[in-house]
């Protein structure tokens, strides 16, 4: 199991920092609600845009549980090789209509390219990662009690695609993520306040041939998921027009 906390660093600063000692964090069990004791490390590599560098990922340890979990950074998720941001300027250039070679030629350096393959893989994810964050983002503006639909940032509610719900998540992000925290992407930043069972799904869904339908309907489902598990106890305290509004478009 792992955990994605925010430190801040690029991923040669983390290698300076916690190379001999690990971060000065508590971490309670999920489970237990227990103090987790440090448990040893392991040494893992990053891929970034021009080389390979091995970072140490750190481990607590539940007695109780018997239960170990792994301490992230938050340019790494688990199961990924590349760095987030490395991924996230992948993906950007896709919307803006380059070619798979493009991106590959102007994201990495030859010793450390991804494939087409890889890349077509990451477009998918983050096209059904997209709809999950999208709510989750609206849901953090209705808990912190901001009363305006945000719907209305939607590019169009007649027959969404999931680029819409991508167009969408992009400009709730843009007033989201702090000053200065999107330098080195907007998912370095959410990596560690998305819920981990999203991380999980994303990573886990494989939807290499699906057609056009068959994602539109994915996307619904996903936003479907999302909004549940967003959406406050009582919805009725925070932005009622908000709440409103999400579930007529996802009825």
């Amino acid at each position: 199991m792992s955990k994605v906390l925010y430190f801040g660093l690029s991923c040669k600063a983390y290698l300076r920092t916690f190379e001999n000692q690990s971060p000065d964090v508590q971490i309670c069990c999920d489970d237990c609600g227990r103090l987790l004791h440090k448990h040893g490390r392991y040494w893992r590599g990053v891929v970034t845009k021009h080389e390979v560098i091995l970072i140490p990922i750190y481990r607590w340890y539940c007695p109780a549980c018997n239960k170990t979990i792994s301490l992230l950074p938050e340019f790494l998720i688990p199961w990924a090789r590349y760095a987030t941001w490395v991924r996230e300027a992948a993906l950007k250039r896709k919307r803006k209509g380059f070619s798979w070679r493009q991106i590959a030629e102007s994201t990495t350096t030859s010793s450390v390219r991804y494939s087409f393959r890889t890349l077509k893989r990451w477009w998918a994810r983050h096209l059904h990662r997209a709809a999950n964050a999208a709510l989750w983002v609206a849901g953090q503006f209705i808990a912190g009690g901001v009363d305006e639909d945000m719907l209305r940032l939607y590019p169009t509610m007649m027959n969404p695609t999931p680029m819409d719900t991508l167009d969408w998540l992009n400009k709730l992000l843009s007033r989201f993520i702090p000053a200065g925290a999107s330098r080195r992407g907007y998912w370095t930043f959410l990596n560690a306040g998305l819920p981990a069972c999203s991380i999980t799904l994303i990573n886990s869904f494989s939807i290499r041939r699906q057609g056009a339908r068959q994602a539109k309907v994915a996307s619904k489902i996903a936003l479907k998921i999302a909004w549940t598990a967003s959406c406050p106890p009582d919805p009725t305290k925070y932005a009622p027009s908000l709440v409103s509004s999400v579930y007529g478009i996802l009825s």
